[in-house]
């Protein structure tokens, strides 16, 4: 039997993913199904979120109420991926990001009766206001540009 092929660790290699910083985070759904809603609104779209949608949501904004010492800032659910900023500030204690990601995934799995996201997820050490600025206006943008997306599928 060959072996597996190894997973590419998409992380930045010997940095610590539970200090204090801002980073911009995106999961998607597995095989990118349009499952957390459809975007509807022709000039001015918007997201209309399924019921799992809403509770993916609604439990990525319980997180600062769950972990100490984290706030998500913009945030927006597309119909096969979620876009968000999280910052861990000086307070938090604790887990590493990777961690946290993880138990959100697998909380809203457990709210969805089949495969929810894809492995892994992509992140963006955020390092400066300009880069945090252009981040917030692309995901406060991104239903307007749903067609144009990486992430589009119809």
């Amino acid at each position: 039997m060959g072996t597996l092929p190894q997973r590419k660790n998409i992380r930045l290699q010997n940095y610590d993913y539970s200090k204090p910083g801002y980073y911009f985070i995106t999961i998607c759904t597995h095989n990118m199904q349009n499952l957390l809603g459809v975007v509807v609104g022709g000039i001015d779209p918007y997201v209309r979120l399924s019921n799992i949608g809403k509770q993916v949501e609604a439990n990525l904004l319980k997180l600062p109420e769950i972990y100490t010492g984290i706030v998500i800032k913009p945030h927006v659910v597309m119909p096969n991926h979620v876009h968000f900023i999280v910052q861990l500030t000086a307070k938090h204690r604790g887990l590493p990001l990777p961690k946290l990601i993880g138990r959100f995934k697998s909380y809203t799995t457990k709210l969805y009766p089949d495969i929810l996201w894809q492995r892994s997820y992509y992140d963006r050490v955020i390092r400066n206001e300009k880069e945090y600025l252009a981040i917030c206006e692309y995901i406060q943008t991104n239903p307007l540009r749903w067609e144009l997306d990486r992430y589009y599928s119809n």
